[in-house]
């Protein structure tokens, strides 16, 4: 018995477009031996590294049996412990060619583009009449700044191998090195800090140890020194990384991509304040023995007796006082996640 016309039509429309499936996918063949291949792909870009708050450090001093017999504790406001200084994670491009050696080999050279910024320098301050010598039980009031913008230019060569290269879902791995050109631009209160920090004087005032009593400074006047501006060192470097990925075909010359990248980067970005990581000098987070070099370093804000950094009490000037400026290096390190798409020549 013949079948009505329109399931006829149907099953005709039905063969042909089963037909014409697997002629598109017969004509996806992905050679990609001695052909050129480009791709871009965008996404972000997260900074592996930071640098916390040390304003709720605890030294410990141990004898050589192990006993605690004294403390040094950060005056400072505990809850700045939040505080990080810290690269924010970034939206990245990277624009990439490659050459098949063969089947799965692939040679990749690329060029990407990420702008992040440096934030949350911490400044904590305490304001101090310019006649006293002798500090009690302090009380700071914490700040934060940005320190500016960071630009990488990250240039790769890479060895790239896919697996199933005839399915239309391809995961590859790969590993490259390359140079990460940086830039850096001041903000405009760290350009500030800096040029007050370069117009004063001041000296270390010393933190005393729980054994003398409540946690305490001392203020004696000392022998003022100059103060040196901020310092951010923000290097080229070499670098190299790791991939991971995926490839989905969509015809016949384009694939859909989902990359992953490690990178490692050689050289840190450091901030620093005063020749050092920081103004002042923080207790360290650490157990050390009473003899030790750690155990008997001088810790405590500098105290600022000439000039200053912040307007502490709302008069319109920049106060004296009691200040920590807190700095460090931060690892360029980092993981990215992109999507694009990859055109075959």
């Amino acid at each position: 018995m013949p079948l009505p016309r329109r399931r006829r039509l149907r099953r005709a429309l039905t063969l042909a477009l089963a037909f014409a499936v697997v002629a598109c996918a017969a004509a996806w063949p992905d050679e990609v031996e001695k052909r050129f291949r480009i791709s871009l792909i965008g996404g972000g870009y997260d900074f592996r590294d930071e640098v916390r708050s040390s304003s709720a450090n605890i030294l410990t001093l141990v004898n050589d049996a192990g006993a605690v017999v004294d403390r040094y504790v950060e005056p400072r406001d505990d809850a700045a412990i939040a505080s990080e200084l810290e690269l924010e994670s970034a939206s990245t491009v990277t624009l990439a060619a490659q050459y098949g050696l063969g089947r799965n080999w692939l040679l990749e050279a690329s060029v990407g583009y990420t702008e992040t910024e440096l934030e949350q320098i911490e400044i904590q301050a305490m304001f101090v009449l310019a006649g006293s010598s002798i500090i009690g039980i302090p009380s700071f009031e914490t700040f934060r700044l940005p320190a500016g913008e960071m630009t990488r230019v990250p240039i790769q060569v890479s060895a790239v191998y896919r697996f199933r290269p005839q399915a239309k879902l391809k995961p590859y791995l790969g590993a490259g090195a390359g140079y990460s050109i940086v830039g850096y631009e001041p903000s405009p209160e760290l350009d500030a800090l800096s040029a007050a920090m370069d117009r004063s004087e001041g000296f270390l005032a010393l933190l005393s140890p729980e054994s003398h009593g409540p946690v305490s400074i001392n203020g004696l006047q000392q022998p003022r020194v100059a103060i040196d501006a901020a310092e951010v060192d923000a290097k080229d470097s070499f670098e190299w990384q790791l991939i991971g990925g995926v490839e989905f075909q969509v015809a016949q010359r384009w694939a859909l991509v989902t990359d992953l990248r490690y990178t490692f980067v050689n050289h840190p970005v450091t901030l620093s304040f005063d020749n050092g990581n920081s103004l002042g000098n923080p207790v360290p987070q650490t157990t050390a023995n009473i003899s030790s070099p750690t155990a008997i370093a001088p810790y405590g804000p500098l105290r600022i007796v000439d000039g200053g950094l912040l307007d502490l009490t709302g008069n319109g000037d920049l106060d004296p006082g009691l200040y920590y400026v807190q700095g460090g290096s931060l690892d360029l390190d980092g993981i990215s996640l992109q999507i694009g798409v990859r055109y075959t020549f």
